[in-house]
């Protein structure tokens, strides 16, 4: 392959994420405003400033983009956990955790209200997402306080194990 086919790919890709990513910022915007079932298409497609069909050149239902909305936030609102390590006293890591998950509260309110709408829901189109790396995410995490609390550094108040 030559340079100049090489390069133009890669401003094509660049292109495709850089419509993606508006789409996607455009789909955050209106779900969080009307929810999964008040939200149509043609509200993100005319945010975004992209045809419907365009849109949906990207993401083939609203379904999929709100997925793909929603993976973004999980990316985001669960950094905070991440973040919540061994390393740290369990004082230090839970002060952490809530200062991180009130910034993410604070610079994401669209993000937070959509995370919210959709777990009050019951989360119907975030099942996969739920139940692969992020149970294991909130099990490693789980294990962490338990050992706490199984050495004393945690007290066990109200605490289901």
């Amino acid at each position: 392959m030559s340079q100049r086919t090489e390069k133009k790919i890669g401003k094509r890709s660049q292109a495709t994420g850089a419509k993606r990513q508006l789409i996607l910022t455009a789909a955050l915007a209106v779900f969080s405003q009307y929810g999964i079932h008040g939200a149509r298409l043609e509200q993100v497609a005319e945010r975004a400033g992209v045809s419907k069909t365009n849109l949906l050149y990207y993401y083939p239902s609203k379904e999929a983009l709100y997925v793909a909305v929603m993976r973004q936030i999980l990316d985001v609102w669960l950094a905070p956990l991440k973040a919540f390590r061994a390393e740290f006293s369990p004082l230090e890591a839970i002060k952490e955790y809530i200062r991180l998950k009130l910034e993410v509260s604070r610079d994401y309110p669209q993000a937070s209200r959509l995370f919210c709408m959709e777990m009050l829901a019951g989360a119907p189109l975030l099942m996969e997402e739920l139940t692969g790396d992020l149970k294991a995410l909130i099990d490693e995490k789980s294990a962490l306080i338990a050992g706490w609390v199984h050495s004393g550094k945690l007290a066990q108040r109200g605490v289901v194990m």
